[in-house]
């Protein structure tokens, strides 16, 4: 079986969507995107951006085949959703972040909010590593 990560879809348009964002979405996006990149060795980061509208737009994080973390910048709105497969949804929603109405997603609006949700970041990289090897 081969370990292998799908590739990137349009990274340079992905890149200038980000440029759009204003400073505070990309400094919390920047913020998000090195904490998945160093929450262990061997990450791999795949960026896409769709062509059809409204169709999404982030990063995915990866241990070998396996994804730890999903982030969705929102240019209009100011935030950015995540995901973290492998962490337990209900312990992030009691430490207070808001949740989307999809199933796992979380809202992050501020930079304190993103600095209090690294730890589950790395959990999530942990819980996933050994699915990974």
């Amino acid at each position: 079986m081969t370990n292998t990560i799908p590739d990137e879809i349009d990274p340079a348009g992905f890149e200038a969507r980000l440029c759009d964002c204003g400073e505070p979405l990309k400094e919390l996006f920047s913020y998000l995107r090195s904490s998945a990149h160093h929450a262990g060795v061997e990450v791999t980061a795949r960026r896409f951006r769709h062509p059809e509208p409204n169709s999404g737009w982030g990063v995915t994080y990866y241990i070998g085949a396996v994804p730890f973390c999903h982030l969705h910048p929102k240019l209009k709105d100011g935030h950015v959703w995540i995901l973290l497969p492998g962490v337990a949804a209900s312990a992030i929603a009691i430490a207070g972040f808001e949740p989307s109405h999809q199933e796992g997603w979380f809202k992050i609006r501020r930079m304190e909010e993103a600095v209090r949700f690294v730890q589950w970041i790395i959990q999530s990289h942990d819980a996933r590593i050994s699915t990974a090897a």
